[in-house]
């Protein structure tokens, strides 16, 4: 995830672009019934949305935080007591993601 961090906006385009690339390669060659082109053209449209980017980037970072907490317990030196001190951290992290 480290390798991820300030490149969702650009990876996320990249990723965008190539399953919206397949997505209309398929359209256009497969006879499709209305039905299923409507799902595959709703579904290009929501690839290549910012809502889609910033989604995806509001679930990295909650789930880093996550990540982060609890690679904590596996560290046989780790104390109850930091544990405590860093899911309140989390929690803090993922309420400000919410309201922010």
């Amino acid at each position: 995830m480290n390798n991820h961090r300030g490149k969702g906006y650009d990876n996320a385009a990249n990723m965008t672009g190539k399953h919206s690339a397949s997505l209309n390669q398929m359209d256009n060659e497969l006879d499709l019934r209305a039905e299923i082109q409507g799902d595959v053209s709703g579904l290009t449209e929501w690839l290549q949305s910012f809502e889609l980017v910033l989604l995806s980037n509001i679930w990295i970072k909650i789930l880093q935080c996550i990540d982060d907490c609890n690679k904590m317990p596996q560290n046989s030196k780790t104390y109850l007591e930091e544990e405590t001190r860093q899911l309140k951290i989390m929690l803090a992290e993922i309420k400000h993601l919410k309201d922010s």
